[in-house]
């Protein structure tokens, strides 16, 4: 009998993840494990089972119009980076319903799938993410928006006041296909790296939600170059 994981809920104040298991009869697939990477794989069971639960939520679980890549210029702590992607949301937020936007309860709703870097010496180990965005206005543009989140990139500065993204470092595209889109942003789910599907998280106008995942400091991450 082969088993699959589905995720049935997420509580975003318990940061946990119910699964449930549907026993369905034995078949083949035809999808293969074939992203390249240098990590070791995760234990091959849970791994192929916690993959799909993910696949099926993210293909599923919202109507996403954007998909809005982001990544530093620097190094910076997972507790830096996470904080320079909410600074940035908040001025996408207030350029989209303005400087009253959280009185009002506006803002973004998005799902996150961090990642390391794995190619960049001097960013390898470091974290970027892909926001899975809701339609935050229907009668905002795709133009519109992407500029709007590229503008937010070039505002963004850090503790010593340099820029922390750039036009080069942001990617936003329109979602067309959703569920090729979730095959390819669960591809980490098969490595070490994130084990137990911990990389994910949400973005609501209150902030940054379910983050579960350990955040490494400057000190654990310098092992990565």
């Amino acid at each position: 009998m082969y088993i699959t994981e589905r995720i049935a809920n997420y509580s975003r104040y318990r940061g946990a993840i119910e699964v449930k298991q549907d026993a369905l009869p034995q078949h083949h697939t035809d999808e293969l494990f074939d992203w390249n990477t240098n990590e070791a794989p995760a234990d091959s069971t849970s791994s192929v089972q916690l993959y799909g639960a993910w696949k099926e939520f993210l293909g599923s679980a919202s109507p996403y119009a954007y998909m809005w890549t982001h990544s530093y210029m620097h190094p910076y702590s997972d507790a830096r980076a996470i904080d320079g992607l909410w600074d940035c949301t908040k001025h996408i937020n207030r350029s989209i319903w303005g400087p009253r936007w959280k009185k009002k309860g506006d803002g973004i709703h998005a799902t996150i799938v961090a990642e390391r870097h794995k190619r960049s010496h001097e960013l390898r180990g470091r974290l970027h993410f892909h926001v899975l965005v809701q339609k935050p206005n229907p009668d905002l543009g795709d133009e519109r928006f992407t500029a709007i989140v590229n503008e937010a990139a070039l505002w963004l500065r850090d503790d010593f006041n340099r820029p922390m993204s750039g036009l080069d470092r942001i990617d936003v595209r329109k979602v067309y296909d959703a569920d090729g889109l979730a095959k390819y942003l669960t591809k980490d789910l098969q490595t070490t790296h994130w084990p137990n599907g911990d990389n994910i998280f949400f973005l609501r106008p209150k902030g940054p939600e379910g983050v579960v995942f350990h955040l490494k400091g400057n000190m654990e991450l310098v092992s990565y170059h």
